[in-house]
């Protein structure tokens, strides 16, 4: 079946007794609208491949989802579709490019940076990497788990830190900072960052403070006594 579909007639649009129904765009080639015999629809987008055939003719005609609805509104299928589409016309696949994105996604998940962070710089560069271990996949991979580490903007970490101090109180979120920092500079040098999210973040409740405290009188007199007792080179 094929008619100009509505936003409106995408709502209406119901199943059929014991059949499930596909309805094609009639302004979009190929897009295509179909309704489980349950009533859950979904997107789909029908191309041949410019090249793919014999004799440089196109390929053989195939067919890639583009989602559900309404997670993935007409306006929105149809834009999808006319991309695929025009891939399609320069000979490359849609769907090859489709995989290709989700596993860059996959690779570049937080949780995957994280686990090469901890082993490519953490462990040559800290005695203590387990505990940074345990605090990266305690307080911040379950936040960040499946986040590209590019969407990872100023303003969600920010959202962490403040929940972390709140929950956990100001040492972890502390600490968290410190780390997290690491990781972003870290993930800037190997190029999978453009810039860290976190550089020039203002929180002063979350710096270290150098240590101020002197010797009270009463203090040095009791190391000058105690040195005195003692020989070369420490006594006078």
């Amino acid at each position: 079946m094929r008619k100009k579909l509505t936003e409106v007639a995408v709502q209406k649009l119901g199943p059929e007794a014991d059949k499930r129904l596909e309805i094609f765009d009639s302004l979009t080639p190929g897009l295509a609208l179909r309704i489980t015999e349950a009533g859950k629809k979904s997107w789909s987008v029908m191309y041949r491949v410019a090249g793919r055939g014999q004799g440089g003719n196109r390929g053989a005609l195939r067919r890639m989802t583009l989602g559900t609805y309404p997670l993935i509104d007409l306006k929105k299928a149809r834009e999808q579709a006319r991309a695929a589409l025009d891939l399609a016309d320069r000979g490359d696949d849609p769907a090859d490019k489709k995989r290709d994105e989700a596993r860059q996604k996959g690779e570049r998940a937080f949780e995957v940076i994280c686990a090469r962070f901890i082993e490519l710089h953490s462990k040559a560069h800290t005695v203590k990497w387990r505990d940074t271990e345990r605090l990266l996949n305690t307080l911040i991979v379950p936040a960040w788990r499946g986040k590209p580490i590019n969407t990872i903007d100023r303003a969600t970490a920010h959202e962490l830190l403040d929940e972390i101090a709140m929950k956990q109180g100001i040492g972890p979120a502390r600490e968290v900072r410190k780390h997290v920092t690491k990781l972003f500079n870290w993930a800037v040098d190997r190029g999978l960052l453009a810039a860290s999210p976190v550089a020039g973040m203002r929180r002063p409740e979350l710096a270290y403070s150098p240590r101020e405290r002197v010797l009270s009188m009463a203090e040095l007199k009791a190391v000058w006594e105690a040195a005195g007792k003692m020989g070369y080179p420490f006594g006078h």
